[in-house]
């Protein structure tokens, strides 16, 4: 049986995991590491560098294997070891296909509900102008509603605010839509937005329960013109 974590090493390892989230999904080129376009960098260069002072491959594979989200990979080629963020990125220039599994059919994700977790203090912007990626290149939805089985990452917890994307519209409009190897749906949307016509619900979190406050089912005509027209 796997002897349990020390309160100490999991401090230690989600520091580490902070600072590898950062130089993976962000800080690649200010630090001076270089970064394929699948996202990989090479793990001696990581361990080599100041920021990881101290550590080593084993404190590596241990934040790795213990990540719950499963927000890294590594690659074993050529006798060397490459590491990366499955997704999350900043980084411009990336080929996201080779990082991500593009989508092409909604059917692909078959039937699962996929869904983006906000707050209802962002929702009178978010009506208006629609989700945004930010300083990152996707927005992030879940496969599913916080507690399912199948979703590990893609949601805060204590997000009150649930908007679910019709895919199928989004892939009629041409709009990529990609899912990483942990089960986060992403896309760019339009210049890193995806407007509300592409929110199929979006629920309100209430102590009674889910509260439908939108849809886009009134917008079938627009739907239709965008898509056959």
């Amino acid at each position: 049986m796997q002897a349990k974590m020390s309160k100490q090493r999991a401090k230690e390892l989600t520091e580490l995991s902070k600072k590898m989230a950062y130089v993976l999904r962000h800080g690649a080129s200010k630090e001076g590491l270089r970064m394929d376009k699948a996202g990989y960098i090479d793990l001696h260069d990581i361990l080599a560098h100041k920021m990881f002072k101290g550590v080593n491959r084993s404190d590596i594979a241990d934040v790795v294997k213990s990540d719950k989200k499963g927000r890294y990979e590594v690659l074993h080629e050529d006798n060397k070891e490459y590491i990366r963020a499955v997704q999350g990125h900043s980084v411009e220039g990336l080929h996201h296909d080779q990082i991500m599994k593009q989508i092409f059919n909604a059917e692909d994700l078959q039937g699962k509900t996929i869904v983006h977790g906000s707050y209802m203090q962002y929702w009178h912007i978010i009506r208006s102008t629609g989700l945004k990626a930010m300083s990152r290149n996707h927005m992030h939805f879940a496969v599913g509603y916080k507690g399912d089985d199948n979703v590990k990452s893609g949601m805060r917890n204590d997000c009150d605010l649930f908007i679910e994307m019709d895919v199928e519209l989004a892939l009629k409009q041409g709009l990529p839509v990609y899912i990483s190897s942990n089960n986060v749906v992403l896309t760019p949307g339009v210049n890193k937005t995806l407007s509300p016509i592409f929110f199929r619900a979006v629920y309100q979190k209430t102590k009674a329960g889910m509260e439908l406050i939108y849809c886009n089912a009134h917008l079938d005509k627009i739907k239709y013109d965008h898509c056959y027209k």
